[in-house]
């Protein structure tokens, strides 16, 4: 006699409904970083001191820099490749 155990859905199914469309995240994050950059930054709200500030921004701006220096390691080699590539691939018609 066989059991039926159902899988679970996909992790990617899950996300998605879980947030929303994608377009929606990007004005979430959006407004979350203007807001933050608002309250800590020293022209707006100013809820740090500017010695504070000078320690904590860098530390907020740390997995920003790290995220775009890692597309910058995968971008170059890419558009690379396709530079060697794309005159290898050229077929002149008769």
């Amino acid at each position: 006699m066989a059991v039926f155990i159902p899988r679970p859905a996909k992790a990617s199914t899950r996300a998605r409904v879980a947030w929303g469309p994608l377009w929606l995240q990007v004005l979430i994050a959006m407004a979350l970083g203007l807001t933050t950059g608002l309250l800590l930054g020293p022209s707006g709200a100013g809820i740090l001191s500017e010695p504070a500030g000078e320690h904590v921004i860098p530390w907020i701006a740390l997995p920003g820099n790290m995220f775009l220096a890692l597309i910058k390691m995968v971008v170059i080699p890419l558009v690379f490749r396709g530079c060697l590539k794309s005159p290898g691939s050229y077929q002149a018609s008769a």
